[in-house]
């Protein structure tokens, strides 16, 4: 069975895979990555999974953002209505941000490097929080850090930061007093 791939194309698409296609992502790659060896031995398909898993990582992993998905129906957050970017311009509601693009890369890249984004953290992090009950017994633990690298961590930040919505609330809004 081949592996599906649909890159949104600014139209909310209801099965939507991928934030970007195989051709920016080569490029990016070329780029901007210094050591291209794994991706380029990388099969298309192999690329196009990973590209899939990158979007879907960043989706769970990158929220709450700015404004609303432009369809209820559309499967992944972008495209998105009423999100700024860092200078305050609009983003258009029909495009997928080129630095959204370029995160989705880098992710793909780093799962093309044998790398596991969604694996469970283990005891190497620290523990941020653990709840104990005695009666009907649970045990929870809850650990800070991330199962992604540092570096990898930081560019994912500086492309996708700009569209998180401060607050937790779905539209920004300026309040001005007196």
């Amino acid at each position: 069975m081949a592996i599906q791939f649909v890159v949104e194309d600014g139209t909310g698409l209801s099965n939507a895979t991928s934030y970007t296609d195989l051709a920016f992502a080569n490029q990016y790659i070329e780029d901007y990555v210094s050591d291209v060896t794994a991706w380029n031995a990388a099969t298309d398909d192999q690329k196009k999974q990973a590209l899939n898993r990158a979007t879907t990582f960043l989706d769970l992993q990158y929220t709450p953002l700015q404004g609303y998905r432009i369809l209820e129906a559309q499967s992944l957050n972008w495209p998105r209505n009423y999100v700024t970017d860092r200078d305050g311009y609009a983003v258009d509601s029909d495009v997928v941000p080129v630095r959204v693009k370029q995160a989705t890369v880098e992710v793909a890249n780093y799962i093309i490097n044998g790398n596991e984004v969604f694996a469970q953290l283990d005891s190497e992090g620290k523990l941020k929080a653990e709840t104990i009950r005695i009666d009907v017994i649970t045990i929870q633990k809850q650990w800070t850090g991330s199962n992604v690298t540092a570096s990898l961590k930081a560019k994912i930040d500086g492309y996708i930061a700009e569209f998180l919505s401060s607050g937790g609330s779905k539209v920004n809004a300026e309040v001005r007093r007196g």
